[in-house]
């Protein structure tokens, strides 16, 4: 089987069109986020709702990680999110205080993230893990 030039050109030039629009509709989502804020609902009256727009899944996980640890840091949080050096014992004085925020991180990401998700999400003990 043999293809001719034509069609070997308009071959590569239809997988280039699909890759252009692949890449343009991320584009789009993208600068459709940035344009509304990232989509993030947040009020004077509930601090305790985050929501960037879209909720992870098995195929957003790098662009969602981003997002959240940003709109997370906006908060103050983002130590939560990121490698802490120590944690405070349950003995600690600030432990309490500690362990509320760690929560509220943990309840933005299951807020963010899709149902069939949850239950695995759910198991770690802390916002970072």
């Amino acid at each position: 089987m043999s293809f001719s030039d034509d069609e070997i050109g308009n071959n590569m030039n239809q997988n280039q069109n699909n890759s252009s629009t692949i890449t343009d509709e991320l584009t789009f989502q993208i600068a459709n986020m940035l344009r509304n804020g990232l989509g993030i609902q947040q009020t004077q009256s509930n601090l305790d709702n985050l929501s960037i727009g879209f909720k992870l899944n098995a195929d957003n996980y790098p662009l969602w990680a981003t997002l959240m640890k940003k709109v997370v840091g906006d908060r103050g949080k983002k130590s939560h999110l990121i490698v802490i050096p120590s944690t405070p014992k349950e003995i600690e004085p600030t432990y309490e205080k500690w362990e509320q925020a760690d929560q509220t991180v943990f309840t933005w990401i299951i807020q963010n993230i899709e149902i069939s998700l949850i239950n695995n999400v759910s198991q770690f003990p802390t916002a970072k893990a």
